[in-house]
């Protein structure tokens, strides 16, 4: 709370994630097979469980790139 600086920054990346979220959901498919019905997962559900692998898969790769554009840059200096 002393630094409101860190905190600016803090909740843009909770929105940022929250964007990130809300397209992967939006993005991701609502079907569910029988067998998964029997277990009690309905529509929603399926779309929400797709939307967090979708986001995984989108800060996985976001990962990868910085790793890889990191390892680039130090090679120029």
């Amino acid at each position: 709370m002393s630094n409101p600086k860190s905190l600016v920054k803090s909740a843009i990346g909770v929105v940022g994630l929250l964007v990130l979220f809300g397209l992967s959901y939006a993005v991701s498919g609502d079907e569910t097979p029988a067998k998964f019905v029997k277990q009690g997962v309905d529509a929603s559900s399926s779309q929400f469980i797709g939307g967090a692998l979708i986001l995984t898969y989108i800060l996985m790769a976001l990962a990868f790139m910085s790793w890889i554009g990191s390892e680039v840059s130090k090679m120029f200096k």
